[in-house]
């Protein structure tokens, strides 16, 4: 298994589209050139559920009641020598945003991480770091200027291989 490797169950936040579109180029480009897993775009809100799909289901629904839609604005690229934050770009850290992401551990009963560092991944795997800055510097722009509301949230099953990752639902956010 890949260290850091989501298990169980994910809290996805998925743009719309043009975002959606502008975004799976960019992973569809990178994993044909270095062979890497192909994704769908999205913003982990929380991730490492356990539990009955059914009553992480329920409690996903209860979550999106709790919230109102979220603009998410994405900012720098940036690279970690991570597998999955091979190369992804920040997320503003709104007050709304880490309301959401405090109110979804309340209800999942996870603790809050204090590095919660919200991102949309470009890439999983093993490059070279020359190799990430050529990416970042004479490909996609040190900064991302979109924006985005976030309507809802999807449950995610994400055990195992990329590959096999699935939406178990979505609901969307109150007011929606």
């Amino acid at each position: 298994m890949i260290e850091g490797a989501p298990q169980g169950y994910s809290l996805w936040i998925i743009p719309p589209a043009p975002v959606y579109e502008k975004i799976s180029v960019l992973i569809e480009r990178f994993s044909k050139r270095f062979n890497t897993s192909r994704f769908e775009p999205h913003l982990t809100l929380l991730g490492g559920l356990d539990g009955k799909e059914e009553e992480l289901n329920n409690k996903t629904k209860d979550f999106s009641k709790l919230c109102q839609p979220l603009t998410i604005t994405l900012q720098r690229c940036d690279f970690l020598h991570q597998y999955f934050r091979c190369l992804f770009i920040n997320v503003n850290q709104t007050p709304a945003l880490v309301r959401s992401y405090a109110e979804a551990c309340r209800i999942f009963e996870k603790m809050p991480d204090l590095l919660f560092s919200p991102h949309i991944s470009l890439m999983y795997g093993e490059i070279s770091r020359a190799q990430k800055y050529s990416l970042i510097y004479d490909e996609i722009g040190e900064s991302v200027d979109l924006s985005f509301k976030a309507a809802g949230v999807n449950l995610m099953k994400t055990e195992g291989e990329v590959k096999y990752w699935k939406r178990v639902s979505c609901h969307l956010f109150r007011d929606a």
